[in-house]
């Protein structure tokens, strides 16, 4: 069977991957505090209505990459995708939109084999002690 890995040293490997050089490193070390004022003024540019498409894509992604590493995987999507139908040939953008399928993907499967996990280690327990645990 195949094991996906989620340990937090190697999803950062993978991260530090999907972002182009330096910013991974960049947004990392900014303080949740800074990350959020940064996805503000992102959203605050994002609206002004004379972007050149080029530079709301980019923005766009900007704020999917700052999204991805506070792990709103929803937002993070969200933000890929807009970037996408504004310029469909952003292949950092359809990257790493299928970057954060997968890791949805591989969190859910977590969540589903430790649920399981969990039910099998309350009936083994219930049955040795003899309690009802549901």
């Amino acid at each position: 069977m195949f094991e996906f890995p989620i340990d937090a040293e190697t999803l950062k490997q993978e991260l530090s991957r999907i972002f182009p050089a330096g910013d991974y490193e960049k947004y990392t070390t900014l303080t949740a505090e800074e990350r959020n004022k940064e996805i503000i003024t992102i959203q605050e540019l994002i609206a002004e209505h004379h972007q050149t498409v080029s530079l709301k894509s980019k923005l766009l992604f900007n704020l999917g990459n700052l999204l991805l590493i506070e792990q709103d995987y929803k937002g993070a999507f969200y933000a890929y995708n807009e970037a996408i139908k504004i310029q469909s040939t952003f292949y950092e953008a359809w990257h790493n939109r299928g970057t954060v399928l997968f890791l949805i993907f591989i969190i859910n499967i977590f969540q589903k084999k430790t649920l399981n996990f969990v039910k099998k280690l309350l009936a083994t327990g219930a049955s040795q002690f003899g309690e009802n645990i549901k």
